[in-house]
């Protein structure tokens, strides 16, 4: 009980102190005389500044995280952005996966008078992994779910 009495007290502290250092700056900014819209704009920038140098540093936290993976996984070179053999290998297995995916063809946008396509399928449970490949196939060509699948008795999915 007393941590959290002492944790609350150091956050609205925290808060505070940079709520103020923020109307301080947006002061500054606004100059001598500032009309309170003003000082409320400043403001707001300020503090749409610090939102974005935020949502930077963890971008850049997230491309050093992941060019440390790769590095940690043996695809590139300690020292530089080169490729290793098992790199190249990668690559080279990404390029083949990828090249049997349908191109994304983006959204298709209905307009008065078009007519509705209904594609219906029934494909077993053992082959999961071809549905869910036409289903992903369907949604690229811009077609949308309408229905999920009905249970029929007696079989297990």
């Amino acid at each position: 009980m007393k941590g959290e009495i002492t944790l609350k007290v150091l956050e609205t502290i925290k808060d505070f102190v940079g709520e103020q250092a923020d109307l301080f700056e947006a002061f500054l900014n606004a100059g001598y005389g500032a009309s309170a819209g003003k000082m409320r704009y400043e403001f707001d920038q300020v503090q749409k500044r610090k939102r974005q140098d935020l949502e930077l540093r963890k971008i850049r936290r997230r491309y050093s995280n992941f060019i440390s993976g790769l590095r940690s996984d043996g695809l590139i070179e300690k020292e530089s952005f080169n490729l290793t053999e098992k790199g190249r290998r990668k690559l080279k297995a990404l390029k083949e996966s990828c090249s049997h995916k349908l191109p994304n063809t983006g959204a298709y946008s209905k307009t008065e008078g078009d007519k509705y396509v209904i594609v219906i399928f029934d494909i077993p449970e053992k082959y999961k992994k071809k549905r869910v490949w036409l289903r992903s196939a369907l949604k690229k060509l811009g077609l949308e779910l309408v229905q999920k699948r009905l249970d029929r008795p007696g079989e297990n999915t």
